[in-house]
């Protein structure tokens, strides 16, 4: 008797209505119930577009919801077709695998990223509802192939052929992917991992939504503009409540990532700053009953974790993160933490005493505390090195800075980056920049978007701007790499350029770094593009390195000069600048190390989250834990978001993007025939086999060894240089 399976795939049209369900026969049998494929094309759809630029101007919404819902159902319908049992035993070899996966797969990437595109640059376009319903779309039909019983088995069987690094790499995504999705349980082992991750998900949306509306919440106007009178315009204006009067007022203090950070610093009140201070730190806790309490939530998202590291043959959540890491264990990350913590510990120390005698010479008689650290931090920063913001900004014109950090790129890595002044793009602000090789091959291309758009563009919660890949490459679809860079500078005004602040600057050069592994990638499978498949700490390295360039003079002197006059930037502000990037180092690496430690402990013992906090706030902080600090409870991105026990890769990543650094140092950064010489081997190795290769081994053909993390001590001015 022949077996009737259905598989609903739903589908929505851009005005809410179900798109019509078809019956379709497979072999042996099988009824598979499927959606009727949305009647776009590549004609008609410009998100559809397999090669060159994707017509942004003429993409909106519902282009990208129908090209989703499109691509969505064909990457189910490969898998189901491959799940037959006839077409299972004539998978004797990759390609009948892998072909069909890769070309839907890679058009499916490219129609989601675009679909972030277009939100991020033009949130009006796009609300929020629409875009969840793309992301649920994308999430389901992403993951479909690595919840196939018949493809994990066929992958396993074909591991131990002699096969090429990318088809080996492949296989093994594929077979982990497949265990970490409980394929390796039995049928009733698979239920209860299955029934675990519902419940993990609805915790960490609980969670989520306790810190959504905590943050949301809270809103403090102040009419004081003496008060008010220090703080730059930029951030009166994002402030303001009448935002065509930024320096009127009133303003409205909020725990927003791009007004609290900057708030703190700039506010001379103490009592203002402890009030968003508090309100910040013990969001979604005991203190903020009416929003909600997230202290139980957290034992419970770590005991659902925990569960379904040992329901998939591990002893803990950790050891399950490590399995795709650069790491080898918990030990090896803290035998690293506790080097550099024997030397961050006494500097941070002396960092704190030096910091409280300069606020008491200023008239602060009392004993500094959290809350008073960004606001002081900030003055004696500026007393030290003497750098008004003003005047560095003269030195960095957006345009100069582009252009030398893009020469810069093309010296090391032997590329030409020209930008394509004939392109459409969804603003006039917006330019498109090809990158070629040393032969003239096309690599790909990004789109740079730089300028603040207020109530268009979304805000990064770090201020540092977004990276959104955009076209994976894909040998099979002759797709080239594609990325946008999207930040939010301050536009032109009165026939002036754009003007920058050191830090973005350095948002720059880290973002093009990031920019540069998606392009210089040889990876011919989208799955095993550095995004998609290598170890996080590998993906921010890069972005890491870029950034440390921003601290060489040789290179500030490179990418800058005065807006109006065309002179170089004075050695002595160059100077400053290096030597204010090391302001507070050692207090900001205590402050990593503890947060990265917190979380490993978290998802590697059972101890209540508060003795963790207690116990590893006194091993890292020179400060005592405040009796109402309950920063776990809004800690989003280890109980909610993706980085559980994984926190620790951004530190890991700044070691290596360090030692990367302290390579072209050793060359000389001003010696270019040895500085394109080091650029092509991080080219040939570290970059364009990361996501094939295992990335410790694509580390050690680079630097000829492991990381070392003296490196990063270096460049925190913690250990002394060696001359080169």
């Amino acid at each position: 008797m022949a077996v009737c399976k259905a598989r609903f795939v739903s589908s929505l049209t851009k005005a809410g209505s179900r798109i019509p369900l078809q019956f379709s026969r497979c072999q042996s049998g099988y009824f598979v119930l499927l959606p009727e494929l949305p009647n776009d094309t590549e004609e008609t759809n410009p998100v559809l577009c397999k090669n060159g630029p994707v017509d942004y101007e003429k993409v909106s919404a519902s282009h990208c919801f129908n090209a989703v819902s499109k691509l969505a159902i064909e990457n189910e319908s490969t898998v189901i077709k491959l799940e037959q049992p006839m077409n299972v035993e004539n998978l004797k070899a990759l390609p009948e695998i892998f072909d069909s996966l890769e070309k839907d797969g890679a058009q499916l990437e490219t129609a989601w990223n675009v679909s972030r595109t277009t939100r991020i640059v033009n949130a009006s376009q796009m609300d929020s509802e629409v875009f969840q319903k793309i992301q649920s779309k994308v999430r389901k039909a992403k993951g479909s192939k690595f919840q196939s019983r018949p493809l994990h088995a066929t992958c396993k069987n074909l591991l131990n052929e002699d096969l090429a690094a990318p088809e080996k790499a492949l296989l093994k995504k594929y077979v982990r992917e497949g265990k970490m999705n409980g394929l390796e349980l039995s049928e009733k082992g698979l239920s209860a991992v299955k029934q675990n991750m519902a419940k993990l998900e609805e915790a960490k949306s609980a969670y989520r939504n306790r810190v959504k509306v905590s943050t949301e919440k809270f809103q403090h106007l102040i009419g004081d503009k003496e008060m008010m009178k220090d703080f730059p315009s930029d951030l009166l204006r994002a402030m303001a409540m009448d935002k065509n009067k930024p320096s009127q007022g009133p303003w409205c203090v909020t725990l927003e990532g791009h007004i609290l950070p900057r708030f703190l610093e700039y506010c001379p009140d103490k009592e203002q700053r402890w009030n968003a201070w508090l309100a910040n730190r013990s969001r979604a806790s005991s203190g903020s009953v009416q929003q909600g309490n997230n202290n139980a939530e957290v034992g419970n998202i770590r005991a659902r974790r925990l569960d379904q590291a040992k329901h998939l043959g591990f002893q803990n959540y950790v050891e399950m993160s490590l399995d795709s890491k650069m790491a080898e264990s918990i030990d090896s990350i803290l035998s690293r933490f506790k080097m550099i913590n024997e030397k961050a510990k006494p500097a941070m120390d002396k960092e704190m005493e030096e910091l409280q005698n300069f606020a008491a010479e200023k008239g602060h008689s009392e004993q500094l505390q959290l809350w008073d650290i960004p606001y002081w931090r900030r003055l004696k920063k500026r007393a030290q090195y003497s750098c008004d913001e003003g005047e560095v900004r003269e030195y960095f014109p957006l345009p100069k800075v582009i252009q030398g950090v893009l020469s810069l790129t093309e010296e090391m890595f032997g590329i030409t980056i020209h930008e394509d002044k004939n392109a459409s793009s969804w603003h006039s602000d917006v330019k498109l920049y090809k990158v070629r090789d040393e032969n003239g091959e096309d690599l790909g291309h990004f789109y740079l978007d730089p300028y603040l758009r207020p109530g268009a563009k979304l805000l990064s919660r770090s201020q540092k701007g977004w990276v959104i890949p955009e076209r994976p490459f894909s040998a099979l679809n002759r797709m080239k790499p594609s990325a946008t860079l999207v930040f939010n500078f301050p536009p032109p005004l009165h026939g002036l350029p754009s003007l920058l602040t050191f830090e973005e600057v350095q948002a720059i050069f880290k973002n093009v770094g990031f920019v540069m592994q998606l392009l210089l990638t040889k990876s011919p499978y989208h799955e095993i593009n550095p995004i998609n498949n290598a170890p996080w700490e590998a993906v921010e390295a890069p972005g890491e390195f870029f950034q440390l360039l921003s601290m060489d003079a040789t290179i500030i002197e490179r990418i800058s000069s005065h807006f109006e006059s065309g002179y170089s930037i004075p050695a002595d502000i160059v100077n400053k600048l290096v030597n204010s990037q090391r302001h507070m180092s050692a207090f900001d690496l205590c402050n990593e190390m503890y947060l990265a430690h917190f979380d490993l402990e978290c998802y590697s013992s059972k101890k209540y989250w508060l003795d963790i906090t207690k116990k590893l706030w006194a091993e890292y902080m020179s400060f005592p834990l405040d009796g109402e600090d309950s920063h776990p409870c809004s800690f989003v991105d280890i109980f909610s978001e993706n980085w559980a026990a994984s926190y620790y890769c951004h530190l890991w990543a700044r070691m290596i993007g360090a030692d990367i650094f302290a390579a072209f140092q050793e060359a000389g950064l001003n010696n270019s025939a040895q500085f394109k010489d080091v650029g092509q081997r991080l080219r040939n190795t570290f970059l364009a086999n990361s996501g094939m290769q295992d990335s410790n081994e694509l580390f050690r053909q680079f630097r000829g060894r492991d990381f070392n993390p003296d490196a990063l001590l270096t460049v925190c001015g913690l250990k002394k240089t060696k001359k080169h």
